[in-house]
């Protein structure tokens, strides 16, 4: 499932640039990677230029090739459409005459980010802020949302997506010889990379994987 956004641009004549992206939009994802790493005007609209996005940070192109790892950390680039290819008339970025028509445009999203460059450096390198909005309910308004400075998703020092690790007890009883069965998942950004259900009994160890015979 993807959460879709719609990531924009504040211009010096009040107009704004915008884009869709189709996956991670939330801000613990996105809204991390936008705030730590296009934090100025000329990054933004580098970023917006190439037009509508599938994903903001990616490991891997069109064609499921992995990027390089760098200095054991992986590299990560944005995976535009136009890369498929896709017709630039159909995800070319689009102009609103101002912030009201910038919230206007449907795209199904869930959440908006506006980059609000610094007053008089316009075209410089200084930087700016960014502000995320929910949109998931427009007739209820579009509430701020904060942005964190660190995510549950991404492991900055090892340059990697962070894992998550769930263990679900299946069966467990009170008796000294029972047997103890689990299910064990590991996660990457909502998809499931792996998953085991296992078998403990006492004095035997595993005895099974996904229902065989372990041994």
């Amino acid at each position: 499932m993807s959460t879709r956004s719609v990531i924009g641009i504040l211009n010096e004549d009040q107009t704004v640039t915008s884009v869709y992206s189709h996956y991670d939009g939330y801000p613990e994802h996105n809204g991390y990677f936008l705030k730590k790493y296009f934090d100025t005007t000329e990054k933004v609209q580098n970023l917006i230029s190439n037009g509508d996005i599938s994903s903001l940070v990616s490991n891997q192109n069109w064609q499921r090739e992995k990027h390089p790892m760098i200095n054991n950390k992986q590299v990560l680039k944005t995976l535009y459409y136009v890369d498929r290819p896709e017709p630039w008339e159909n995800i070319k970025p689009q102009k609103h005459n101002n912030q009201t028509e910038f919230f206007s445009r449907d795209c199904c999203d869930e959440f908006k980010y506006l980059f609000i460059p610094p007053v008089g450096a316009w075209k410089y390198s200084s930087k700016g802020f960014w502000k995320c909005y929910d949109t998931t309910n427009p007739t209820k308004g579009c509430p701020s949302v904060k942005i964190p400075d660190t995510s549950n998703y991404f492991d900055e020092r090892k340059g990697k997506y962070k894992r998550i690790k769930t263990i679900t007890i299946l069966n467990l009883d009170n008796k000294d010889n029972s047997c103890l069965k689990f299910n064990w998942k590991s996660s990457q950004k909502g998809t499931i990379i792996d998953e085991n259900i296992y078998e403990y009994c006492p004095k035997k160890g595993l005895i099974k994987v996904n229902g065989k015979e372990k041994f």
